[in-house]
């Protein structure tokens, strides 16, 4: 019995860190983190919108 007790909480525990994993997970994939961590842990930035004046041909 003892046995089968302390795998179940065991079992219990993996669940939970598998919840908290998960949710975490989701976090990090989420565009506005992804833009968070570019931005405030790699320096980088949002690129700016060019505009070009002159003719312009069509194909």
């Amino acid at each position: 019995m003892y046995e089968v007790g302390r795998i179940q909480a065991e079992a219990s525990a993996l669940e939970k860190s598998n919840e908290t994993l998960r949710v975490e997970n989701a976090k990090l994939k989420s565009h506005s983190r992804i833009k968070e961590i570019a931005v405030n842990q790699l320096g980088m930035t949002v690129p700016q919108e060019n505009y070009f004046a002159g003719n312009q041909t069509k194909h």
